[in-house]
């Protein structure tokens, strides 16, 4: 399951792995893309499946952290999810159209200006990102919700929203085109744990040999030379983290939990 619409990065990157998972794991895997509520859809159809490992959540910080730590009406916490096998990392940029009159993060600052920002749902790590750029700009977003990053990079080249944070996969086919511009790359502060990875995530309570047959799986896709050729041209990080991914993961919700106050979202 992919929370976002068909042709945005994740979606792209996960049907990538995926072509190349199959034969390893000797069975059909299909993307089922089901986008809608930040991910909230997707998260509780895999919750509700059958807990043998059949069904699994393509997913990154946003739909297992992000979301059930704000959002009060998801029904579910982040321990309710089995980290499965991590499937790269990738950087994020502040993009804005090319006929844009921001040229450096300093530009946000224009007095009286309230620019529309686009993100991907309200309990997405690039709405959070746009919140502590906004204070650190001292400027007023607008935050626009979109369904997947390929509506929202549509939005950005119609001149609909002002500016985003895409990540590198959705800026591959973006940029050639000439109608975007990135003015500067957005990540975590000094100290702060890393969380721009994706992984595969199965419901708490599967059977740990199944998940370690697929760990496993995609360990050996991703170590293809010509798979990671083809994830790397998307902007993925192939390289493996200094940690397992569920300490990653762990990491990534405790230092969430540190910073943000939970809140009543979408029901």
């Amino acid at each position: 399951m992919v929370p976002y619409a068909a042709g945005g990065s994740l979606d792209v990157t996960t049907r990538t792995l995926v072509a190349a998972l199959a034969p390893r794991l000797g069975r059909r895997v299909d993307v089922v893309d089901l986008p809608g509520a930040s991910g909230l859809f997707a998260a509780r159809r895999v919750l509700r499946a059958p807990v043998d490992g059949c069904t699994l959540l393509s997913a990154t910080i946003s739909q297992v952290g992000l979301l059930p730590l704000q959002n009060t009406g998801a029904g579910f916490a982040p321990e309710q999810f089995m980290a499965v096998a991590r499937t790269g990392s990738v950087a994020s940029y502040l993009v804005v159209s090319a006929r844009s009159s921001v040229h450096r993060l300093s530009d946000l600052s224009t007095p009286g200006s309230a620019w529309r920002a686009g993100n991907l749902g309200p309990e997405s790590l690039q709405a959070l990102l746009l919140q502590r750029l906004e204070r650190a700009a001292r400027t007023e977003f607008i935050q626009v919700p979109f369904a997947g990053a390929a509506a929202l990079a549509q939005a950005l080249e119609g001149d609909h929203i002002d500016l985003a944070i895409l990540a590198q996969p959705a800026l591959a086919g973006l940029l050639p085109r000439g109608q975007v511009r990135i003015v500067a790359g957005v990540g975590q502060g000094e100290g702060e744990p890393a969380v721009a990875w994706s992984g595969l995530f199965a419901a708490s309570g599967t059977d740990p040999g199944w998940a370690k047959a697929v760990s496993g799986a995609v360990e050996q896709a991703m170590a293809d030379p010509a798979v990671a050729a083809s994830l790397q041209r998307l902007g993925v990080d192939t390289r493996p983290p200094s940690m397992g991914f569920s300490d990653e993961v762990a990491q990534s919700v405790a230092w969430l939990r540190s910073m943000l106050p939970p809140r009543t979202g979408l029901r």
